[in-house]
């Protein structure tokens, strides 16, 4: 698996959770935490990718926002080979 499928299938479990915990649509928190309201759909269909700061950004406004009942999912670790870029767990 690429790293940029592990960054992606990770942030959309985190979205997955987020949303089930708030009954929020998804275009609602694309827009709160990205900024957009179709990046996040547009994300989960592969035809948009995210930067690490930008990820680090949206990942931080998903935790301040996080509801206090909601167990912050757990994800994949993701290695990365500053070479060659591929993905190892």
């Amino acid at each position: 698996m690429s790293v940029s499928d592990q960054v992606r299938t990770n942030l959309l479990a985190i979205v997955a959770v987020y949303r089930r915990a708030t009954g929020k649509r998804l275009s609602a928190v694309s827009r709160k935490v990205y900024g957009n309201a179709a990046f996040l759909r547009e994300f989960q269909r592969g035809r948009q990718s995210i930067s690490l700061d930008k990820l680090d950004d949206v990942l931080d406004k998903l935790r301040q926002e996080w509801p206090n009942e909601a167990a912050w999912p757990f994800t994949n670790a993701i290695f990365m080979d500053r070479n060659d870029g591929d993905a190892r767990k």
